[in-house]
């Protein structure tokens, strides 16, 4: 049953992709599958908890990334 869910989870979304043309989303698809497999068992504030930790973690390296010179108008986006 865990596996059909987790294929019924993935064949849509990519089949949406594929119909639309975007082909290079597929990989964002897959990891939302995978993340929706793995995180059904923990609990709301576990899960919780997990944002917050990775929010406090990722927010510097955003900052820093949307501060530096590279991503200046000037200079073109570094993305």
């Amino acid at each position: 049953m865990h596996a059909c869910r987790v294929a019924v989870g993935l064949f849509f979304p990519v089949l949406v992709l594929l119909m639309s043309g975007r082909p290079d989303l597929i990989i964002y698809a897959v990891f939302g599958s995978f993340t929706g497999m793995y995180g059904r068992a923990e609990s709301h504030l576990s899960a919780s908890n997990t944002r917050r930790t990775r929010a406090l973690c990722c927010s510097p390296a955003w900052a820093w990334a949307f501060s530096s010179p590279a991503a200046t108008p000037a200079r073109g986006c570094w993305w």
